[in-house]
């Protein structure tokens, strides 16, 4: 279709690439500064934005937009109420979420 309009379909995926690497890059700089570097830190990211991806609803945008919104709230509530348990308030609050509604909260049923 954008061969049929005209447009350079290699010269927009590689615009839109750079786009994506340069906002990564930005979100990294930024995220560097509030939380520290440590070796770990890729593992840590990752296992929350699955958590948040979970509860918001798989191929949910809106739900994902919900989730991390839900879970930033129950991570501070976690690591200032429970230190201890700091961790596991997220994966309790997915486990609840789950056995509510297991589609996530703005998930489609099947």
């Amino acid at each position: 279709m954008l061969a049929g309009l005209g447009i350079d379909f290699d010269r927009l995926s590689t615009a839109v690439f750079m786009l994506g690497v340069g906002l990564a890059g930005f979100a990294g700089v930024i995220g560097a500064q509030a939380l520290g570097v440590s070796t770990g830190l890729a593992q840590q990211i990752q296992l929350l934005a699955m958590v948040v991806i979970v509860i918001g609803g798989v191929g949910s945008v809106q739900g994902a937009l919900v989730g991390a919104m839900l879970i930033g709230v129950i991570d501070t509530i976690g690591r200032s109420r429970f230190p201890q348990f700091a961790l596991f308030t997220v994966y309790l609050a997915m486990v609840v979420i789950l056995l509510v509604r297991p589609a996530g909260l703005l998930g489609r049923e099947k």
